[in-house]
Parts: structure tokens; C-alpha cells; sequence
């Protein structure tokens, strides 16, 4: 699951009030003058490679009616194990990235990553819509999982691999960025009511085979255009300046050996000098030579992790309800709506996400939510309503009706969006320094991850013990 620390206009809106500056900076700096035409242009290419990353996996999950035709209710939580699953430990193996870097050059392994990820995303997409009963029936579910865990591999890729490269690109870029991925829902929205895709039941074969063709082709082509268009915007006079820029400051980066302070003072360099302004800080070491006493030029907070644990606690136990609501859309007893409201459910969760990350940019967190305490307050009060939309599900007699639970799935998503994206900004609220910001943001990512993971388990266990986990 990706996540955005800012809501997505918040995030432009920033940007472009900081372009005019920026612009300023790079012509005293380089003596390059660019215009903001350029950056609208690099920004609409951010915009359209976000959404070409997100919107494989946005038309797998919202092809919830055709994929429980095929397999029965337990599919979309296996879709959502088997796509979260990878997302902790790619995130754990980007900490070797430097050793790519390094080999290949910083620009052109992230876009191999990049590019690469997008084609076999590609691929999945054109696999399921042109051999679509390769993949039909109970006994061939094992095979279109496997095809899940790779669109979760790659799509976490790309993620991470956009993220760094417009970190070095003009502040306007990433909120293009945080809106591309977010348009794929309406994307697929769109795609799903044109084509009619969804509650197929009774139609012949070849009208079923044409829907399923079109519904997952046309996402793939989105994937090609935003391959397309990343090369693009590689090769544009922006993107070349910028990435040069950053190639030759990741090279230029030349960590200090703590064991070698006697050779650099007999050589004329400069020692090493406490400084006690530092005592509350750390280093990491060099990861790419962690046993050895390499230091990085850097300076890291030592407390960040506590510092930010509300704010880790509120994410986890916000993401782990979040995936037991999305798990259990199946399982919703369908009265006026009948086989399509767990598609409508979703396209609400989705839809009712993005527009609360949205609501960052009306309802200040310094007026709503001030404290990271606040925010774990807010998160709690928040359970009560997985609590009655559980018991809507498994206990008997309740009051039922579709607008009641489309109106519980729509209230928490859209105070999740805006309590998920705050707490990103408060976690890092107390550090000025870079290093210590990008500390707690991956603190905030790995208890996002867990609480994905127990997310799924807590759904894995529910199901079993209740209907069972049989297709």
C-alpha cells in the first residue's frame, strides 16, 4: 500500500508556492534557467507515471464480482495477503540499493527498476485478460496467486523508485505524483461503468470474454503510455539537468573512517571533533560495509522512534482495521444491491481514501488534531465502527441494509484518510534535519506494514473460525 504524507492538493499547492524559489535557487547555483512551463510538463509526466504504478493493482482489487465468481468469497483476502505480503521486505531490501547505485550509476538503476516494473506489471494484466480460463475455477486459484505476489513485488518497486527520483525534481512534482496514483480509482471506476464489468452472471461467453478483455487491457496500456512517458521525461532538458545533478552528489557523498583518524592528520587532512551538540544524536553506518566504523556525514536523532511512537501505534491500528473492512466486503450480506455491493463497498473505501486525505487541506491538523496523542485518541474511537460493521456481518438478527453499511465503510474511510496522512506529518513534525525526518518516515512505514500484516491475519483467523477459508 502506498502512502502520502500529504494529501495530494496540499502537496501541489506546496510545491507550486515553492517552484518560483526554486527556480530562483538552481539559476544562482548552476546558471541553468528553467521555465515553469517545464515543470508543468515534468509534473504531468509524474502525474501519469504515478498513475501507470497504481493502476494494475487498482484494477485487480476492484474486479471484486468477477474474481468471486471465479473462486468464491475468500479471493479477495487472499488478493490482499498475497499483495501486501512483499511490501515489508522489499522495503528491507531497498537498503541495498546503494550497491546497485554504485555498480550501475544511481539514474539509470532506478529507472531499470522503474521500467521494469511497469512491464511485468504489463504483463500480468495482458496474461488475465487474454487466457482468462487458464485461470477459471477453484482448482486453478494457485494459479493466479502467484501473479498477485508479483504485481505486489513490482508495484512496491516502482513505488519506491518514483519517490527517490522526484525527490530531486522541483517541489510541484510530487504532488503530481501523490494525484496520478490517486486517480486510478475514478480511472477504473470509469472503465468498470463503460464496459459494464462487474455482476456478469447469465451473459454468454463471448460477451463475458469481450468485457474481461477490454477491462484489463486498457489499464495496460495506461502501463505502456507511462513507460513511455517516464523515458520522456528522463531524456527532457529538466530531467537530464536534475538527475545529472543528483548522480553527481551521490557520487560526491564520501563517508569519514573513524579508524583512519591518525592517516588523514599525518596527510594534512582534518580530524575528527567531538562536538557535544551532537551527544543527542547518532550515525548510521555505511550499509554497505556495516562492520567496519563508517561513519555517514549525517546526523540521526536518537529518539526518533519513541518520539514518533503515537503516531506509529495510531498507523498500525488504522491500517490493520483498514484491512480487515476491505477483507470482509464479501462476506457483507447483500439485500437491495445484491451480487455488485461488494463492489460498491470497495469503490466507497477507495474513493472515501482519497478524499479524506483531501480534507488535510481544509481541516488543519494544528486546529483538529494538534498531538500525536490526540491522533491515537481519535484513531481508538475510530475501532467502534469496525466493531459495528463486524457485527453487522456475523451477528444474527441485526438490522441490515445496504445504505447503512455503504454509509459505515464510507465514514471510516474518510477519517482514516485524513488521520493516516496526518500522522505522517506529525511524526516528522519535530526534526528540521533530513536524516532524522527520513528515520521516522521509515518508522511509519514499517508499522504501516505490520499493521497490514495483522490486518490480514486477524481476517485470515475471522474467516476460519466463522464461514471457514473454502472458496
Amino acid at each position: 500500500m502506498e502512502n502520502q504524507s500529504l494529501a495530494a492538493s496540499d502537496a501541489l499547492n506546496l510545491g507550486l508556492s515553492l517552484d518560483k524559489e526554486y527556480l530562483k535557487l538552481v539559476k544562482d547555483k548552476t546558471g541553468e534557467a528553467f521555465t515553469k512551463n517545464q515543470i508543468r510538463v515534468a509534473g504531468l509526466c509524474f502525474f501519469f507515471c504515478g498513475l501507470a504504478a497504481n493502476i494494475c493493482w487498482t484494477s485487480w482489487s476492484s474486479a471484486l464480482t468477477y474474481f468471486t465468481g471465479l473462486y468464491g468469497q475468500a479471493i479477495y483476502l487472499y488478493f490482499l495477503g498475497c499483495y501486501n505480503g512483499p511490501g515489508l521486505p522489499v522495503l528491507l531490501l531497498q537498503k541495498w540499493d546503494a550497491r546497485f547505485d554504485a555498480k550501475y550509476g544511481s539514474v539509470p538503476a532506478l529507472a531499470t527498476r522503474i521500467l521494469g516494473s511497469l512491464l511485468v506489471m504489463l504483463a500480468m494484466n495482458v496474461l488475465i485478460a487474454i487466457y482468462p480460463v487458464i485461470f477459471t475455477g477453484t482448482a486453478h486459484l494457485y494459479m493466479v496467486l502467484p501473479l498477485v505476489i508479483t504485481i505486489g513485488v513490482f508495484a512496491s518497486v516502482a513505488f519506491g523508485s518514483l519517490y527517490q527520483i522526484v525527490a530531486v525534481f522541483p517541489p510541484s512534482c510530487s504532488g503530481y505524483l501523490f494525484i496520478g496514483t490517486s486517480m486510478s480509482t475514478p480511472i477504473v471506476l470509469g472503465i468498470t461503468l463503460a464496459t459494464g464489468f462487474g455482476n456478469m452472471t447469465g451473459e454468454d461467453p463471448a460477451t463475458f470474454e469481450r468485457k474481461t478483455l477490454i477491462y484489463f487491457l486498457v489499464p495496460a496500456v495506461i502501463m505502456f503510455l507511462g513507460g513511455i512517458v517516464f523515458m520522456y521525461l528522463l531524456k527532457s532538458p529538466l530531467g537530464t539537468h536534475h538527475l545529472s545533478q543528483y548522480e553527481m552528489e551521490i557520487r560526491a557523498l564520501a563517508p569519514v573512517n573513524i579508524n583512519n583518524v591518525e592517516g588523514d592528520m599525518i596527510s594534512g587532512a582534518s580530524p575528527l571533533v567531538r562536538d557535544e551538540s551532537m551527544d543527542d544524536y547518532d550515525y548510521d553506518l555505511n550499509p554497505d560495509n556495516p562492520d567496519t566504523d563508517v561513519l555517514i556525514k549525517s546526523p540521526v536523532r536518537k529518539n526518533v522512534y519513541r518520539e514518533s511512537l503515537f503516531s506509529g501505534l495510531s498507523i498500525f491500528i488504522s491500517l490493520f482495521a483498514a484491512i480487515m473492512f476491505s477483507a470482509l466486503f464479501t462476506y457483507v450480506p447483500a439485500h437491495r444491491f445484491k451480487m455488485n455491493l461488494a463492489l460498491i463497498l470497495n469503490y466507497t473505501y477507495l474513493l472515501c481514501d482519497m478524499s479524506g486525505r483531501e480534507l488535510t487541506f481544509f481541516l488543519k491538523k494544528e486546529k483538529v488534531c494538534p498531538t500525536q496523542k490526540r491522533l491515537f485518541l481519535y484513531t481508538m474511537c475510530r475501532l467502534s465502527l469496525m466493531a459495528v460493521f463486524v457485527g453487522y456481518i456475523y451477528i444474527p438478527g441485526m438490522f441490515r441494509n445496504d445504505f447503512f453499511v455503504i454509509g459505515i465503510v464510507a465514514l471510516w474511510n474518510i477519517t482514516g484518510g485524513y488521520c493516516n496522512t496526518i500522522s505522517y506529518a506529525l511524526a516528522s513534525a519535530p526534526y528540521s534535519d533530513t536524516p532524522s525526518k527520513q528515520k521516522s518516515a521509515n518508522f511509519m512505514n514499517i508499522m504501516l506494514q505490520v499493521g497490514v500484516y495483522a490486518g490480514i491475519a486477524a481476517s485470515l483467523l475471522l474467516v476460519y473460525f466463522t464461514t471457514g477459508l473454502h472458496a
